[in-house]
């Protein structure tokens, strides 16, 4: 029987794989009766009254006690902080979602081998736009996501049952 997958993984930039940016927004933006998810400096989303965005992105911090460790995949409206990175509009071959899982394996190790070492770590556009990123076919990558996808989600189910009976 043969693989599933035998195509060779593709090595390229992430600057030639999607946009990057930061947000626009301050921390003052934040609504506590928001309607759309205001991603700032922080692994919890805040609110907000205004959308920014409306797309597939990957998000994460640009500086603070998160840096490299936080990350988001949002498809739909929000708001995003001034020093949030975005990636957005992929390359038709990439997987956002893939992109996202990849990603957030992946960048950590670039952070600290990269950045200076100062009170607070953070963040250069050349960090994340010269990066390498190797992936498979589109094919391959869906298949990647959505098995990752259906292991967090397993993972997560199993830690609300621990936490509902350990507080029994």
């Amino acid at each position: 029987m043969a693989p599933f997958f035998t195509d060779a993984w593709e090595q390229r930039r992430v600057n030639e794989v999607c946009s990057i940016s930061t947000g626009k927004s301050n921390t003052q933006d934040k609504a506590d009766e928001g309607i759309y998810p205001f991603y700032v400096h922080s692994p919890i989303i805040e609110k907000s009254n205004r959308y920014l965005y409306d797309e597939e992105a990957v998000l994460t911090v640009g500086d603070g006690v998160g840096t490299g460790k936080v990350f988001h995949y949002v498809n739909g409206k929000y708001d995003l902080h001034q020093r949030v990175y975005r990636l957005f509009d992929f390359a038709s071959d990439v997987s956002a979602k893939f992109f996202f899982h990849w990603f957030s394996e992946n960048f950590y190790k670039r952070v600290m081998s990269m950045t200076a070492k100062t009170s607070v770590d953070s963040v250069r556009l050349e960090m994340i736009s010269e990066m390498d990123f190797v992936a498979p076919s589109f094919r391959e990558q869906q298949k990647i996501s959505e098995l990752l996808d259906s292991l967090n989600n397993l993972i997560t189910l199993h830690q609300r049952k621990y936490i509902s009976a350990k507080s029994r």
